[in-house]
Formats: C-alpha cells, sequence, structure tokens
C-alpha cells in the first residue's frame, strides 16, 4: 500500500480534484491565510488544497493535531518538536517528487518501520508465514517508484496498477475490492465498562496528573463513551504512554 498507493488518505475526493483545477497561487495563498484563523468547517480542505503535503499531511502519525496536544499536555512538557517540524527533514529530502509521492515517502519513512511493518512481522511469524520479504524487495520497490501518479491512483481505486496485476491470476471480485486494513476495534472496547474503567483509572492517576491535563483527559473518555465523539486513537495514545511509564519507571 506504501508504494502502489493503496491507502484511501492517497486519494481525492471529487470535490478536491474540481478545487486544484484553481491557479496553484490563488489555493496557496488561501491556504495562507486560512492557517491563521480559528477552525470553520471547510478549514482542512483549504489547507489540502495547497497540493504541498509538508503544509497538511502527516499520515497515521496524526492523532492530535498540535493544538489539542498543547492544550491536553501539562505546560512543562510543551516544549518538544511539532508533528510537522519531525517531518521537515523527511519532506526535504522528497523535494521535487509529487504531491502523491510526498505522501508514500513520508510513510515509508516514518510509519511502516516503527509500525505497521512491527504488528504485519508478529502476526505473520507467530503463524510461521513470511508476509513483507516480496514487496520490500528492492526490485520490486525500485519498479515502483519509477510508476507515475495515475498508474497507482484512478477516479476508481487505489492501487491501480497493481490492482491489473492482480486480475491476471486472483478473481476480479478478490482484485477489485476496496483496500481493508486490520485495525483493532479499540474504539467499540472503550465503551465498553470493563475497558472503560480501566483506562479511567489509569487516567486518574498521580503519573497521568503529571503529564496531562486530567479534566480534559478523562473529559476526551467520556465524550466517547458517550457516543458523543470518536476519540479512541486520542485515548489510547495517552492510555498506552502511561503503560509504557508504568513499566519502565514505575507508578
Amino acid at each position: 500500500d506504501e508504494i502502489y498507493a493503496g491507502y484511501e488518505w492517497y486519494d481525492e475526493v471529487p470535490m478536491m480534484r474540481k478545487y486544484k483545477k484553481l491557479p496553484a497561487p490563488l489555493r496557496r495563498a488561501a491556504a495562507g491565510l486560512t492557517a491563521h484563523l480559528p477552525y470553520f468547517k471547510g478549514h482542512d480542505f483549504i489547507l489540502k488544497g495547497t497540493g504541498r503535503p509538508e503544509d497538511y499531511f502527516l499520515g497515521q502519525a496524526l492523532v492530535y493535531t498540535p493544538r489539542e496536544a498543547l492544550d491536553i499536555l501539562n505546560p512543562r512538557y510543551r516544549t518538544g518538536p511539532s508533528p510537522f517540524e519531525l517531518a521537515e527533514p523527511i519532506y526535504d529530502r522528497a523535494k521535487g517528487l509529487s504531491e502523491l509521492e510526498k505522501k508514500q515517502y513520508l510513510d515509508l519513512n516514518m510509519w511502516l518501520p516503527g509500525d505497521i511493518l512491527l504488528k504485519a512481522d508478529k502476526m505473520s511469524m507467530a503463524h510461521s508465514i513470511e508476509l513483507r520479504v516480496p514487496y520490500l524487495d528492492r526490485e520490486v520497490m525500485k519498479e515502483a517508484a519509477m510508476l507515475r501518479p495515475e498508474d497507482k491512483i484512478t477516479p476508481q481505486n487505489t492501487k491501480y496498477i497493481f490492482r491489473k496485476a492482480a486480475n491476471k491470476t486472483l478473481p476480479d471480485e478478490w482484485a477489485d475490492r476496496t483496500k481493508k486494513g486490520f485495525p483493532v476495534p479499540i474504539r467499540n472496547w472503550l465503551r465498553e465498562d470493563k475497558y472503560c474503567e480501566n483506562v479511567r483509572g489509569c487516567f486518574a492517576s498521580d503519573t497521568a496528573a503529571e503529564y496531562f491535563n486530567q479534566e480534559k483527559l478523562l473529559a476526551l473518555l467520556d465524550a466517547h463513551r458517550e457516543g458523543k465523539a470518536n476519540n479512541g486513537r486520542k485515548i489510547w495514545t495517552a492510555y498506552t504512554f502511561l503503560v509504557w511509564h508504568k513499566q519502565f519507571f514505575g507508578e
């Protein structure tokens, strides 16, 4: 999915395709103005319309916006680099590539090594299956890097050329079906009492009070539990940090 552009976030909605027919300087001027305004409906759309992923794209690394992260952290821990500052050196190496290729390059460097490959390795190797090697072969990746963006994504589907190759040996309903990942239903579990209350106890701990605004952290959990918002990834990110902290540093 990273080398053939299979993820849905690599694609664009029809409205964005129309918007990008406007001259690039006009779209970038609108985004520059929007970036300094409070959030409004269409805010993120205008930012994404620049055609510059450096301005908006962090892929799966984006859980809290920089503003949300600063809001939920205690003041003494608001000193680290922003996600976009962490991504900047990678984007610097991708200058001159297309918008799509820059997104792919960021995921290849920021998400694939420490996250999705790790999960795939653990699940496949636990069942004595070799999963990743064919798609990380140097020649396969070199060939994929030579493809044009329109070979990867069409208005109908993602990883287009890979699906065309699959059509030669697999049934069409397999080769052409919508991409499906293997996510864990954390957002559903966090609405069940036994899991929600476990997280609540963690968020109410002294360790959580050291790093976070506990009132806002618990408000995220309550809104999620009541179905008012989908805060699953925000809750999980803070919770796993606190579990990690307890494992290595104690209470």
